[in-house]
């Protein structure tokens, strides 16, 4: 593309053959020039203010002008080592999306990270690309750990929620065992069964109770007895069995919420996957991991300014509600919650005894409160708050679990938008 002279360019364009005259204007600069990406003919169409979908057979004598002027500022640009390189990134993912050495307008929409040299451009690509593949491949690590285990423990849950219907009716064989005893008198050896009234039901009606005819009558209630008493055992052992499984569910889930929230960040998926390791859901890894952040930084809470100017931090996890809670708040602090819903702890920070709180302060914190919990798609939740030197920490608890006395409560209608208009405060 170097060596071409006006007139050769515009010949591209005025000697179409027909197979060429339904091709869009970039496909046919590309397929005109050697070692052109579809990109780099995307941009030289771009910068003259044309359409690359533009039939290329439509183009007017302007529109060649303009065509071979960006063609050759791009081309001159590059003959003299006038490059711009950069990295077009995701704004939320981060991911990249593409590269390119020369000036491009192609991506308005993508984070744009510019470098001196092509060299700095290209190895901070190759970086960020090899983070990616590390970040996915940690993906689907865990996506996977956390799924099977899920599904593995909920399949739990329901075998021991059968087994406790099988056998949540303990309370019979008691109720045959003492009818049998007030009759012992009318049963004789060798009876199969006993027609009584069964007087442990508000109806008194008549039951039927299966005997085993090689027993006593008082044998006969024994073995009642004792099968009540090894059923209401059972039911204790399969009870607590279903309260060990679904805290493990709850663990996982809130490493399932932890892990969507911090997907693309490859630090605190290792960090999730070593809680999953502590907790016996993975195996230890080899490799070696690599550093996280300061501990102080994977705690930080997010920090919001109310339209009052108050502070307002909120916890995304249970870590960060534990010390949000218990180490960031101080006594006379508002803290809120969504009642009896799991979701985030809120702070609002104490400004001074003289200065009292805002209403507009709280509606802002309790639609923090409601919009981070698992109610946020109902149109109305209750969110309690109370002053933090009201909250205590139960003994042996897990991680942002409270109880918490003296509080008041309100109903909010989450408004996302009056949380996106609130100032995030970026935390160092």
């Amino acid at each position: 593309p170097l060596n071409i002279n006006r007139e050769d360019f515009f010949n591209i364009f005025n000697s179409l053959p027909a197979e060429n005259k339904g091709l869009s204007l970039w496909k046919l600069i590309q397929d005109s020039f050697i070692g052109l990406s579809p990109q780099s003919a995307k941009e030289v169409v771009l910068q003259a203010n044309l359409s690359p979908e533009m039939n290329a057979s439509e183009a007017s004598g302007t529109d060649l002008e303009m065509l071979w002027t960006s063609f050759n500022r791009i081309v001159t640009n590059i003959e003299n080592y006038n490059f711009q390189p950069a990295l077009f990134l995701n704004p939320l993912s981060k991911k990249i999306k593409t590269w390119s050495i020369i000036d491009s307008v192609q991506f308005p929409k993508y984070h744009k990270r510019t470098f001196n040299e092509a060299n700095s451009c290209l190895e901070s690509l190759f970086t960020e690309l090899e983070k990616e593949r590390e970040i996915l491949s940690m993906q689907n690590k865990l996506d996977q750990i956390i799924r099977k285990n899920m599904l593995k423990i909920d399949n739990k849950i329901k075998d021991c929620q059968k087994k406790l219907e099988e056998v949540k009716n303990c309370e019979k064989y008691k109720i045959s065992g003492e009818l049998i005893k007030a009759n012992l008198s009318s049963i004789k050896r060798g009876d199969r069964e006993i027609i009584t009234i069964n007087y442990y039901s508000p109806r008194q009606e008549n039951i039927i109770i299966p005997l085993n005819n090689k027993l006593t009558p008082l044998d006969n209630a024994r073995l009642y007895f004792k099968k009540y008493r090894k059923t209401k055992d059972s039911f204790q052992i399969i009870f607590e069995q279903l309260k060990s499984h679904q805290l493990k569910l709850a663990q996982l889930t809130e490493l399932q919420k932890l892990y969507e929230q911090e997907i693309n960040s490859l630090p605190n998926l290792l960090k999730i996957y070593n809680n999953l390791t502590k907790l016996g859901w993975a195996k230890k890894t080899t490799a070696p991991l690599k550093k996280a952040k300061k501990e102080t930084n994977r705690l930080q809470p997010a920090k919001y300014i109310s339209k009052d100017g108050w502070e307002i931090y909120v916890g995304k996890n249970n870590l960060q509600n534990n010390f949000l809670t218990f180490k960031l708040a101080s006594g006379n602090d508002t803290w809120l919650h969504a009642k009896n819903i799991q979701g985030s702890h809120i702070i609002i920070k104490n400004k001074g005894s003289k200065q009292s709180l805002p209403l507009g302060t709280l509606i802002q914190a309790a639609n923090l409160a409601a919009y981070f919990s698992k109610a946020k798609k109902d149109n109305k939740v209750l969110v309690d708050y109370t002053f933090k030197k009201y909250l205590k920490k139960p003994k042996n608890a897990k991680p942002g679990m409270v109880i918490y006395s003296q509080e008041k409560s309100l109903w909010i209608k989450v408004d996302p938008e009056e949380i996106r208009s609130m100032k995030k405060v970026s935390q160092k």
